[in-house]
């Protein structure tokens, strides 16, 4: 683009950011998604001209939260890191924000390495504007970072650096409790139930008087989770539905997904197959479809052929598997998860006798599992794999 800027072309970019900053859309989520592809395309040319780039930037901020829950990951991913590219000098706390934002959708398409490097960029531009709740909010976000790459000590490290940073201040109950509902998945993944259920009964009961809907749902989830775990199956089932109940008025289908995902898990563990299948096809929504979340695919199409698997329908749950494992290798799933499906696949295959192909399946999945001999989930499957193997070559 020309430095030679038309005054009247500048003024009209202005004048159309300040009206999507006037529409509510916040509020009014089926209204974001319809403009979608309006607002990245002033947003996009906003950033462009010195004299618009910063309320383009401010505009952006705003949107976050309906991008973060629609699930436009990926195309809002080069605006975002444009976007704080541009917000120097002054602007600095903007800047910082704008990081946050952009590290926490790398985070949700997968990319953990970069994401870390552009938390720990927000840590340092936090640093130096001496804002201490921002500060916080960045550890939050690396918090939830490690978390993702299993690297526990350092999630909760971080975690409780945001906490005990902000806890003595007004108005930071929000963060608070989302401090507390990753605290509680981290201790949830590491088999720590107690305390878990604990550090998630504290999140919700924060969330609870706040007006949040969304993040409600996500707590009562992760407490449903561990609830579930603990084989307190009445209470989980009640907080899964309210979590359900939650993401009805705010129009998040994504989660709803989730949600769905979670609720399908519990009915298989009872052995309500028809439940657990229902859930599973009903997890398959739009948002999900259109997020690119391959990771989160993955789980749904190998929640259906496990549950089609254990009702007899071994074509179909052949069928599942395949997306599954295809899902799983898009998204560079750990060799685990890969192996779980392969194993899977192998069990469907010899049901329906063909035993050379599950025989291969079998070796395959056994050797993904080869270099995982900490992982308590892996020497199970392995035992598992190795026992069936076994079963048919006699």
């Amino acid at each position: 683009m020309s430095n030679q800027v038309d005054p009247h072309f500048a003024q009209a970019i202005l004048a159309n950011l300040v009206y999507w900053q006037q529409a509510n859309l916040l509020q009014e989520p089926d209204h974001f998604n319809l403009e979608n592809a309006n607002l990245r395309r002033a947003i996009q040319y906003g950033l462009k001209l010195p004299a618009t780039q910063i309320t383009a930037a401010t505009l952006l901020r705003q949107l976050f939260i309906q991008i973060e829950h629609q699930g436009y990951w990926h195309a809002w991913l080069p605006l975002l890191a444009e976007a704080a590219a541009v917000c120097q000098g002054e602007h600095l706390h903007l800047r910082c924000q704008l990081l946050n934002r952009y590290g926490q959708l790398l985070r949700l398409t997968r990319q953990l390495e970069t994401a870390v490097t552009i938390h720990q960029q927000a840590e340092s531009v936090a640093t130096e504007v001496g804002d201490t709740v921002l500060l916080a909010e960045t550890w939050f976000q690396l918090s939830k970072d490690y978390r993702q790459q299993r690297r526990y000590g350092e999630a909760e490290a971080n975690g409780f650096k945001a906490l005990t940073t902000v806890t003595p201040l007004p108005t930071t109950e929000k963060l608070q409790a989302a401090v507390l509902n990753t605290l509680g998945l981290i201790a949830y993944e590491q088999g720590q139930l107690t305390l878990a259920a604990k550090r998630l009964e504290e999140s919700v009961a924060l969330w609870r008087p706040l007006d949040d809907p969304t993040e409600l749902a996500r707590a009562l989830n992760s407490l449903a989770m561990t609830w579930q775990a603990q084989g307190n199956f009445e209470a989980a089932i009640a907080a899964y539905q309210e979590a359900a109940d939650k993401l009805i008025s705010s129009h998040v289908e994504l989660d709803q997904s989730k949600i769905l995902l979670s609720l399908g898990t519990l009915y298989f563990q009872l052995d309500q197959f028809d439940q657990a299948e229902a859930a599973f096809r009903q997890a398959d929504t739009v948002a999900l479809r259109q997020s690119g979340d391959s990771y989160l695919r993955g789980i749904q199409a190998q929640n259906l052929g496990n549950v089609l698997l254990k009702q007899g329908r071994f074509a179909e749950t052949i069928f599942h598997l395949r997306r599954g494992l295809a899902f799983w290798q898009e998204a560079g799933s750990p060799a685990i998860m890969l192996a779980n499906t392969v194993g899977t696949l192998a069990e469907a295959m010899a049901a329906q006798k063909e035993e050379r192909m599950a025989l291969q399946l079998y070796d395959e999945a056994l050797q993904l599992l080869a270099g995982e001999a900490q992982n308590a989930m892996a020497n199970r499957l392995r035992a598992e794999f190795t026992a069936k193997r076994e079963e048919i070559r006699d």
